[in-house]
C-alpha cells in the first residue's frame, strides 16, 4: 500500500507540472537565476577565502634580539619562544645572515652598503603561527608575552595588515549569509506562489478528495514533491549554467591575471558545495510547498 501511495503521488506531482508546463519552466527558470547569483558569489568567496588563507599562513611575527646576547641565552630565548602553544614553527636570524640578505635585497645598489663597518643589524627570530591562532586577538596575546621574555628587545607582526585581513573576512562571511538569507526567501515565495496556482486549479478535485476521506497528507503529498522537483531542478539548473559561465571566463582570463594572486588559479564549486546547494533547492522548494499548501487546507 505504501509503495503504491509513492507512486501515486509522484505520478500526481508530474501531472501537475505537464498541466502548468509553462509555469513549472517560469519557476525553474527564475530559481536557476537566484541560485546562478548565490552560486557565482560562492565561488567568489570560496576563492578568495583560499586566498586569504594563504595569505594568513604567511603571517610571521618578528622577534629582535639585543646585541651582545651568548649563544646560551639565545638558545634559552628559543626554547621559551617554542614554549607557547601558538608557535608553529621558529627560524633564528643571525646578524651575519641578515645582513646578507639585506644584501641580496638591494641587489644592484649594493654600492649603498660600502664602508658600513659594523653591522647594525640585529639578530631575531622568524616566528610562524598554527592555523588556529592566526587571528588579531591571539597574536596580540602572543606579542605582549614575547616582549615581556628577558633578552628580546623588540617585536613586530603587522598589525594593520593583519587586522585588515580579519574584517575583510568577518565582511565576505556577513556578506555570505545575508546574500544567502535573500535568496532562500527569494526561492522559498516563488514556489510557494507556483504551487498555489497549481493548488487553486485542482480546487474542485482536492474538495471531492476530502469528502471521501481523503488525509491532508495524503492531498498534501504530490504537491509537496512538485515544489521539491522545482526546487531540485531549478538548482540543478543554476550548477549548469555556473560551470558554463565559470569554463568561458577560465579560459579567457588574461595570462597575466595571476601576477595579482600569485601561483593561484579560479576554482569551481567542489563536490560537497554542489550537493549542497542541490540539498537546498529541494528543502526551499519543500517548504515554499508546503507554506502554500498549509495555508489552503488551513492546517
Amino acid at each position: 500500500m505504501a509503495l503504491y501511495n509513492i507512486i501515486h503521488f509522484l505520478e500526481e506531482a508530474l501531472n501537475n507540472i505537464r498541466r502548468n508546463t509553462f509555469v513549472a519552466a517560469i519557476t525553474v527558470g527564475t530559481i536557476g537565476i537566484a541560485f546562478l547569483i548565490f552560486g557565482i558569489f560562492l565561488i567568489i568567496f570560496s576563492n578568495l577565502n583560499d586566498i586569504t588563507s594563504t595569505w594568513k599562513e604567511q603571517i610571521q611575527v618578528v622577534s629582535y634580539l639585543k646585541d651582545g646576547l651568548s649563544n646560551a641565552e639565545i638558545i634559552s630565548i628559543e626554547d621559551k619562544i617554542k614554549s607557547e602553544r601558538e608557535i608553529n614553527s621558529v627560524a633564528f636570524i643571525s646578524k651575519e645572515k641578515a645582513l646578507s640578505e639585506f644584501r641580496k635585497d638591494l641587489s644592484s645598489q649594493t654600492g649603498l652598503l660600502e664602508g658600513l663597518g659594523e653591522n647594525p643589524l640585529p639578530a631575531y627570530f622568524e616566528i610562524r603561527l598554527k592555523k588556529a591562532y592566526q587571528d588579531p586577538k591571539s597574536i596580540l596575546s602572543l606579542v605582549d608575552r614575547l616582549k615581556k621574555i628577558k633578552g628580546i628587545e623588540e617585536v613586530q607582526y603587522g598589525q594593520e595588515w593583519v587586522e585588515n585581513l580579519s574584517s575583510f573576512l568577518d565582511f565576505l562571511m556577513i556578506a555570505g549569509m545575508i546574500v544567502g538569507g535573500l535568496i532562500s526567501l527569494a526561492v522559498i515565495l516563488i514556489v510557494s506562489n507556483t504551487v498555489k496556482l497549481t493548488v487553486y486549479a485542482r480546487k474542485e478535485d482536492i474538495e471531492i478528495m476530502k469528502l471521501i476521506g481523503a488525509t491532508d497528507w495524503f492531498v498534501k503529498a504530490p504537491f509537496l514533491i512538485e515544489g521539491m522537483a522545482i526546487g531540485f531542478l531549478g538548482s540543478l539548473m543554476s550548477v549548469i549554467l555556473l560551470f558554463g559561465i565559470y569554463q568561458i571566463i577560465v579560459q579567457n582570463l588574461p595570462l597575466n591575471a595571476g601576477l595579482l594572486f600569485g601561483r593561484f588559479s579560479i576554482a569551481f564549486l567542489s563536490w560537497p558545495d554542489i550537493v549542497v546547494l542541490l540539498i537546498a533547492g529541494v528543502l526551499l522548494g519543500l517548504f515554499g510547498s508546503f507554506v502554500s499548501v498549509g495555508r489552503f487546507l488551513k492546517v
